[in-house]
């Protein structure tokens, strides 16, 4: 725990932890201890992530495995360390390749299904980040992922909703997946979230939408999710007038 809290957001500790040969026994820990010690090995493993410098270290130490498995077999709290750990490991390209051949697709869908909030909420963080490759956007989007992903912009937080449209927009790019994810209901909460949602959010649903709107018939159901949108006091003639330049 020490270890973990000591490296949290701060890169000058983070880099005292890991030249202090941390890795190692964090990765022993992650292997052998019992399920607190695993989950503070997760987090510890998690915030010395966020540097770019250790990244390649730990996964070319065989963290991910023993990631992995910890979120299929994990407590709640283990889980969502274990999922956060790997979502900031799927920040470099190589590793997403890696992290997508130990099976972590699917244990990140389990995750996604099953998980808490807050374990929904990394899940979908991490997924997004391994949807930047092309075989991995190909994968999760056939894998399950798409349907609690959509959930979430109903039911999550502000920042669930966030790391599930982080990770819609990156599924997006492929054209079937852009397909799937309007059959799963998508286009009203992303047309609301445009809307009413916070700022980082608004934008969020905007990029998503930008990107389905590449096939025709998706661009007629968020033209009709928009018009459903209006202010049951605004008129369709009303809202055509809106936004055009004043005479």
């Amino acid at each position: 725990g020490a270890l973990r809290n000591l490296a949290c957001d701060d890169s000058d500790n983070q880099n005292i932890v890991a030249r202090a040969g941390a890795v190692e026994p964090l990765l022993q820990l992650l292997k052998t201890g019992d399920d607190k010690g695993k989950t503070q090995a997760a987090g510890a493993l998690r915030n010395l992530a966020c540097n770019d410098d250790y990244r390649s270290e730990i996964v070319g130490a065989g963290a991910v495995e023993d990631l992995v498995h910890l979120i299929l077999t994990g407590g709640a709290n283990g889980k969502n360390q274990a999922a956060g750990a790997l979502s900031e490991l799927a920040r470099d390209y190589n590793n997403r390749i890696l992290i997508a051949r130990a099976g972590a697709v699917d244990a990140l869908v389990q995750l996604l299904h099953t998980g808490d909030l807050n374990g929904k909420t990394r899940a979908g963080g991490a997924l997004g980040n391994l949807a930047v490759n092309n075989d991995n956007e190909i994968a999760i989007g056939r894998s399950g992922a798409v349907e609690p992903l959509v959930e979430l912009l109903s039911t999550g937080d502000d920042e669930a909703k966030i790391e599930s449209m982080n990770a819609l927009s990156n599924l997006a790019v492929h054209k079937d997946n852009k397909t799937t994810i309007a059959n799963a209901g998508a286009i009203e909460p992303l047309v609301h979230l445009s809307r009413t949602a916070v700022k980082k959010a608004r934008t969020r649903a905007q990029e998503v939408l930008k990107r389905l709107s590449e096939i025709k018939e998706i661009v007629i159901a968020i033209e009709s999710a928009r018009a459903n949108c209006m202010p049951q006091s605004l008129t369709i003639p009303d809202a055509a007038r809106l936004g055009r330049p004043r005479n």
